[in-house]
């Protein structure tokens, strides 16, 4: 959008303002004490008065949870620098295909994430989300809660790799540890998942998989493929254990009693 065009708001008890800056669309929303649906519609003109766009914002309930729409790799990555807000009622939805190709990498990209919301790949895959590092290493840290993480694919272009490190090493594409009552449904990947040096069998043991590195959750994990090589090597004697899995490094579960369900996966 041009910074000169006009913005025009109906009457609404729903946004407080609206404006443009750096060739998008901002708007703040009045604060909700009430229960009842709120509808307002933003009219952006250009040309003498000429309708370019309506936009139509609907908010169904009071307290309305945060939702990140993600388009762009921009988008992507600014929903991962936002980690400290993530909520457990937090709803993530791609709408295209994201390719990171000189966007994202490991200077910019936070592994050390708790997700306890729900995270819907919408079908979209995943293109160039190369990341190298010590320790943990994933597209997520750790899924908690009620997490949920579904429909997506991580193709043949993205890989994870992690290096020597004192502390527990976690690499996998989706996740290094997935806990609490957190799930996984519809997730593939193509990429590749490699330890190399000390961080096979470090110190603390080594956790390797191709989506998810320990899954130790009473949730699922359904219907999830992984066609990736998943590589360690070791230079030395290994200090420690190494996981290693397909899907899933190390599969475990909190109490006797209580284990998740793996359904599907191959």
């Amino acid at each position: 959008f041009e910074e000169d065009i006009e913005i025009e708001v109906s009457e609404n008890d729903l946004i407080d303002k609206a404006w443009i800056a750096d060739g998008r669309l901002y708007y703040t929303l009045k604060e909700n004490t009430g229960t009842e649906r709120r509808e307002a519609v933003i009219t952006l003109k250009y040309n003498a008065g000429e309708i370019t766009a309506t936009i139509t914002i609907i908010q169904t309930e009071a307290g309305i949870n945060s939702v990140y729409e993600i388009s762009t790799p921009a988008d992507l990555l600014a929903w991962n620098k936002d980690a400290k807000n993530w909520a457990a009622d937090d709803y993530v939805v791609l709408l295209n295909d994201i390719d990171c190709t000189g966007a994202i990498d490991a200077s910019k990209w936070n592994v050390n994430t708790n997700f306890t919301g729900t995270f819907d790949g919408n079908g979209k895959t995943i293109r160039n989300f190369v990341l190298e590092g010590t320790g943990s290493v994933a597209f997520i840290g750790s899924l908690k809660g009620d997490a949920s993480v579904k429909d997506l694919t991580f193709d043949k272009t993205c890989s994870i790799k992690t290096s020597a490190a004192a502390s527990k090493v976690a690499a996998a594409m989706l996740a290094a540890t997935v806990t609490g009552n957190a799930s996984i449904e519809n997730i593939v990947n193509y990429g590749t998942v490699t330890a190399d040096g000390k961080a096979a069998g470090s110190l603390n043991g080594s956790d390797l998989g191709g989506l998810v590195a320990e899954f130790n959750s009473t949730g699922h994990a359904q219907n999830c493929k992984n066609y990736g090589s998943v590589t360690f090597c070791v230079s030395e004697k290994p200090a420690k254990w190494t996981d290693v899995g397909g899907v899933f490094g190390k599969v475990s579960k909190q109490t006797d009693v209580d284990a998740g369900t793996i359904i599907g996966c191959e």
